[in-house]
């Protein structure tokens, strides 16, 4: 058929690529320092148009925070939540999470990196990041439908919906105080 190609040779060890491609879900660039981020951004997202969601950013990474803005990318931010360095040389302590924030960067999310920092202790990340800077209702909506949205499940998850799978927690008092503790957790309806 006039310079058809024959077709390629299946690959198993390559199919989750296929829902990468067909954008089902998002690449995770799991990086730090501004170079790098940049680096995969231009690759994953400028080239290839795949959804991306920047995770880590952390050692120095925020300062490529106004480019993933820009794009109107998700950034994914943990285990650290402070840049030493800025306190070296600048003399300040300054939460990273809040710099992406401050760049502008809206679809912000925190994560734990497990096992470095153990997965429960996600909500006490989301408090030291506002501890450091980051706005109260942005760490909770880091916590809750920003991650979803990034992943491309806010359809399902992420936030109290008719129609949504939800865990619910009711805590003590805030949430991102950590002298606060959950009183009652249910998971699927159950308590």
């Amino acid at each position: 058929a006039g310079g058809s190609r024959p077709a390629p040779r299946p690959r198993p060890d390559l199919d989750l690529m296929r829902g990468l491609f067909q954008k089902k879900w998002p690449v995770i660039i799991h990086t730090a320092d501004a170079r790098d981020v940049m680096g995969t951004v231009r690759m994953f997202h400028d080239e290839f148009g795949l959804p991306c969601i920047v995770s880590h950013g952390e050692f120095g990474g925020y300062k490529a925070a106004a480019e993933i803005a820009k794009r109107g990318l998700p950034a994914n931010i943990g285990p650290r939540q402070y840049d030493w360095t800025i306190m070296v040389y600048e003399g300040r302590c300054d939460g990273i999470a809040a710099k992406y924030f401050e760049a502008g960067v809206q679809r912000l999310s925190l994560n734990t990196d497990s096992p470095v920092v153990s997965e429960e202790e996600l909500i006490v990340q989301a408090a030291m990041a506002v501890r450091l800077g980051l706005p109260e209702e942005t760490a909770l909506r880091g916590v809750t439908i920003e991650p979803a949205r990034a992943v491309l499940i806010a359809d399902s998850k992420g936030s109290l919906e008719a129609g949504k799978d939800a865990d619910l927690v009711i805590w003590s008092g805030n949430p991102l105080d950590v002298r606060n503790r959950p009183l009652l957790t249910m998971i699927r309806g159950r308590v």
